[in-house]
């Protein structure tokens, strides 16, 4: 008779796996917006709506090598369910863009304190 496998700490393992970004988070929603324009500079954002109410909003930008990102400000509507990160980005002189859209990672922070990570994607329009 096969005996059953129980994993050693498997309670930690599922409390961290709740942690890690996902491309879809059941609890958060994002949207992007934003352009460079003529494929040089740009205004960007990203809105979140959680079920839970914000403490915190956080954004973190995957480097791409001939983007600077500037100006990150990142909110929570005081006492609601609504974060925005705004930022602005341009192409450095004498670059290319690698990609057609900025990587990274946003971080919301409940109320009660819980962090939660979402995999971002934001297009850059205008690659020239």
């Amino acid at each position: 008779m096969k005996e059953k496998t129980v994993a050693a700490n498997r309670e930690v393992f599922e409390a961290w796996e709740k942690r890690l970004p996902g491309e879809r988070v059941a609890d958060v929603a994002v949207k992007t917006g934003g352009e460079l324009q003529g494929g040089k500079r740009g205004e960007f954002t990203i809105t979140i709506e959680a079920k839970e109410a914000l403490a915190k909003v956080e954004f973190f930008p995957l480097p791409e090598s001939a983007l600077s990102v500037e100006d990150v400000t990142a909110a929570a509507a005081a006492q609601g369910t609504t974060g925005k990160v705004t930022f602005s980005a341009r192409v450095l002189a004498g670059q290319k863009l690698t990609s057609e859209a900025l990587r990274g990672v946003v971080v919301v922070t409940s109320q009660g304190g819980e962090r939660r990570g979402v995999n971002v994607s934001v297009p850059l329009g205008g690659k020239k």
